[in-house]
């Protein structure tokens, strides 16, 4: 009887334990297949190829110089300065015309690096004008050093030009140049702009000098929009033609 008893209970005593030890084994088995799928994960992370970031590419910008008036007559022409007895006898002789500063406010405000189609590069306006005798000297020369991507533009001459047989019109002279590094990718193109201009500056109709800044303004912003258009045709044709 007695043994009978101490059989059973050693019985039930083997129950528990064996209980208790499907217990931990499903445990470490659970964990074993935890630590097994963040390795995974780890190595897949570790596996991902970096994300190719594209290189800084910068555009550099220079306006010209101060708007300068020139006017062609029938027996003679070349650049002037307004007079009371002249063809711009409405505008004050001491006036300043369209500065390169305001030309450097205006070129901030334009989609530049889409116009001439470079998406994506970030644009550099500078204030004052390029040193265009470098430009003309020394073609394959940055003008700044600094990004590895880099491509450069910049205004030679803003004039209003008035033509006793062609009209009013607004011209802008530019050149383009583009490197790789410091190496010249592609070479100096350039050409020039023109956009007709509604402009009265004698008589009893003579617009006022804001009125006429105005419409200097327009022409010049008319011009800059054709600017990729001067560009694609000079990469088609390889000539500077007028736009």
């Amino acid at each position: 009887m007695g043994r009978g008893l101490i059989a059973k209970a050693l019985r039930g005593g083997e129950a528990k334990m064996l209980t208790l030890a499907l217990g931990l084994l499903a445990l470490t088995s659970a964990a074993q297949a935890q630590d097994a799928g963040a390795g995974q994960t780890g190595a897949a992370a570790d596996e991902a190829p970096p994300q190719a970031q594209s290189p800084s590419c910068e555009l550099h910008v220079w306006p010209a110089s101060d708007l300068h008036l020139a006017y062609y007559g029938w027996t003679k022409g070349g650049t002037r300065r307004p007079a009371a007895n002249g063809p711009f006898g409405s505008l004050p002789g001491n006036l300043v015309l369209f500065t390169a500063g305001r030309q450097a406010e205006k070129l901030r405000n334009m989609a530049l690096a889409e116009i001439v189609g470079l998406p994506g590069y970030s644009v550099v306006v500078h204030d004052d004008p390029a040193d265009t005798v470098a430009l003309r000297r020394v073609p394959e020369q940055r003008l700044v050093k600094g990004a590895a991507c880099y491509a450069e533009l910049a205004l030679q001459g803003v004039s209003f030009q008035y033509d006793v047989i062609t009209g009013k019109s607004l011209n802008v002279i530019f050149r383009m140049r583009q490197f790789r590094g410091e190496t010249l990718e592609r070479p100096a193109t350039g050409s020039f702009l023109t956009e007709k201009l509604n402009v009265t500056l004698e008589g009893g109709d003579a617009m006022s000098p804001e009125a006429f800044m105005a419409e200097i303004e327009r022409g010049f912003d008319a011009d800059m929009r054709r600017l990729g258009e001067a560009l694609q045709q000079i990469a088609r044709t390889g000539s500077k033609k007028k736009r």
